[in-house]
């Protein structure tokens, strides 16, 4: 069996694909290319950012609505002017 509980990976699904490109961290057009660019960028705890950016892409980061005005990292995001804030 192999055991992937403390492995160092990062997983793009849409919620990471999303944030991922909001932030400018990648501007990729596949989540296999997207996950090159965070792990060149994050070389560690890869996991732990995953789940962090699930968690904020699922509730603050969303597709449809984003909570831009609460958001710490409003700053940073490079899409946050298309949305009405």
């Amino acid at each position: 069996m192999i055991e992937y509980a403390n492995a160092n990976l990062m997983a793009v699904d849409t919620h990471v694909f999303r944030v991922a490109h909001r932030l400018g961290l990648s501007s990729a057009k596949t989540a296999i290319k997207t996950e090159e660019d965070l792990t060149k960028l994050f070389k560690d705890d890869l996991a732990t950012l995953h789940q962090a950016m699930v968690l904020f892409g699922r509730y603050t980061c969303k597709a449809i609505h984003p909570l831009c005005e609460n958001c710490f990292l409003k700053p940073y995001c490079k899409t946050t002017q298309s949305f009405k804030v």
